[in-house]
């Protein structure tokens, strides 16, 4: 945001504006001493110059943050709240940023009653995290009055005992959206006889504040009516109804992915259907469903689960399945299969998609599965009730029941929100420093997912130029560089049930496979912080 003082006038256009007072006060008043050093020239009309040349410099700030063609084009500077009562003219808000908020598991040896005073802070890299209000881990289930900061301390299958407190980020930004099970470095005051504290799950809410880029380029899809329509009517819809849609990508009549419009004898194409595919987070989220098991086998331990099409919503992994109560850092039970099905039941009468298969439907609000699972400690007589821990794009839903909606949708068309084709990433580089201090792989780290999570669907590649330039915005160019070879793996999971393993130390392109609905137009590639391996060395170099 522009905040022009008079220290930042251009002191090339103080003088101009100091002359030409000068040469005007000469001419209408030529009996003025306007000389070097005198006081008319000194305390009056240099500070109105200064001030001329302050007023000028405000003036073009405006001028520039009124003008949608000015924004656009990045021109500087600009005034971030003038750019808002811009585009406030065309019924447009700014998304402000948000902070990330989560829970945390505090670890004990021993089931003693244990105090988190409030602005307890929580640390991971630069990262900090506080509690707004102070917490105490209780013994038993009658000590719990007050739900909002006493908690029950349970014992874990380890023999240790852990409570769960709930923690908020110190500033706004996405890259406090901690992934599930990230353990924090340090505690400060330190919890008594803490053995360890980490992320209960995946930490949400957490958003940057729309830029003016981001905004304008926003601003260039809302301004067309929002309807479903044309491509670009359509993004306007679903922008309108949630803001948190990074990108998205809609396909239809004559594309090649497009199969829903061939239910015929001919298998052709007859229009009337459009997949819509939808990124509504950086990284798909990870959450825990509790539902009942089934036990299937006594003899081998295997249980089975059914997630309906509401559980959770288009998923696409299952990261873990514990048992109720058992701690997520834990690892899993040993998953056996996962089977996806459809449910494409009309609950209310609204309309549903025509869908014939899991290819045409995965990664959809109508997607279920069965899970099956061994858990050689149960037979069958203890508890029943699992945590199924899935990966998944959030607000499908609400975004699928927008475009079923009889009074937004086409008569003429069908419509159904997915998911983007999953392409989970993972990379490998070794950077070579020479002067005293080595560069934060923490923030080579942040800076790949980000470059890399930012890929739209136009692009379909993952190349190991764009992990270079990533790397090279946050080190020092004189004292390191990016050793190559790097190492980039790549798993596409398909919706017919395959994962198409790719590797290269050029980079990833994603395979043209429409039959299947994997493109370049279907699929993102997600990169986590945690899936990037960086060695630092520092090397020996001969003095200069």
């Amino acid at each position: 945001m522009a905040n022009i003082t008079i220290n930042d006038v251009d002191p090339d256009q103080a003088a101009l504006a100091e002359a030409f007072l000068v040469d005007w006060l000469k001419v209408n008043y030529p009996s003025l001493d306007l000389s070097e050093g005198r006081v008319l020239r000194d305390i009056l009309i240099r500070p109105a110059a200064l001030f001329y040349a302050l007023n000028q410099e405000n003036l073009k700030v405006m001028t520039n943050s009124m003008s949608i063609a000015a924004i656009e084009g990045e021109v500087e500077p600009v005034d971030d709240a003038i750019v808002a009562l811009t585009v406030s003219n065309f019924k447009l808000t700014r998304v402000q940023g948000a902070v990330a908020t989560g829970q945390v598991v505090i670890v004990i040896p021993r089931l003693r009653t244990t105090s988190v005073p409030v602005n307890t802070t929580f640390t991971v890299g630069e990262l900090t995290f506080v509690t707004a209000n102070s917490f105490v881990g209780v013994t038993t289930p009658d000590a719990v009055l007050d739900s909002t900061s006493q908690r029950l301390i349970t014992e874990r299958t380890d023999g240790t005992y852990s409570f769960i407190i709930d923690v908020s980020a110190t500033a706004e930004g996405a890259g406090y959206t901690l992934r599930r099970n990230t353990t924090f470095e340090s505690v400060s005051p330190a919890i008594p006889n803490m053995i360890i504290a980490y992320a209960a799950e995946d930490f949400t809410t957490g958003r940057d504040a729309e830029s003016n880029t981001d905004l304008i380029a926003r601003f260039q899809q809302q301004i067309s009516p929002a309807v479903y329509s044309g491509r670009t009517h359509i993004s306007s819809e679903l922008l309108a109804i949630n803001a948190n849609i990074r990108m998205l990508s809609i396909i239809g009549y004559g594309d090649e992915e497009m199969l829903r419009d061939r239910h015929n004898i001919f298998a052709v194409s007859h229009g009337g259907k459009a997949d819509i595919y939808v990124r509504t987070r950086e990284y798909p989220q990870t959450v825990a469903v509790l539902k009942p098991a089934v036990l299937v086998d006594a003899d081998t331990h295997l249980f089975q689960i059914a997630l309906g099409r509401d559980d959770a919503p288009g998923f696409y992994t299952v990261e873990a399945v514990l048992p109720e109560g058992a701690p997520q850092d834990q690892g899993s039970l040993e998953i056996t299969e996962v089977v996806k099905g459809l449910d494409l039941t009309s609950t209310s009468g609204e309309f549903v998609p025509e869908i014939n298969n899991i290819t045409e439907g995965a990664y959809s609000r109508y997607q279920t599965a069965v899970i099956k699972f061994v858990d050689p400690t149960n037979d069958g007589t203890g508890s029943l009730s699992y945590n199924i821990w899935v990966n998944m794009m959030p607000d499908l839903v609400m975004l699928q029941n927008d475009s079923v909606n009889r009074a937004n949708r086409n008569p003429q068309a069908d419509y159904l929100i997915r998911a983007p084709i999953p392409a989970y990433a993972s990379v490998s580089l070794k950077v070579q420093y020479t002067n005293s201090e080595a560069p934060d792989t923490d923030k080579i780290k942040q800076a790949v997912c980000d470059t890399v999570n930012a890929l739209n669907f136009a692009i379909g590649q993952l190349p190991a130029s764009i992990v270079f330039d990533a790397v090279y915005t946050v080190v020092d160019k004189r004292y390191a560089v990016v050793v190559s070879p790097i190492d980039i793996y790549c798993r596409i999971h398909t919706p017919d049930g395959r994962i198409l393993s790719v590797r290269s130390p050029n980079g990833i392109t994603v395979p043209n496979d429409p039959e299947y609905c994997v493109t370049s137009r279907t699929t993102l590639f997600f990169l986590t912080p945690a899936n990037v391996d960086v060695v630092v060395e520092k090397v020996q170099t001969l003095p200069v």
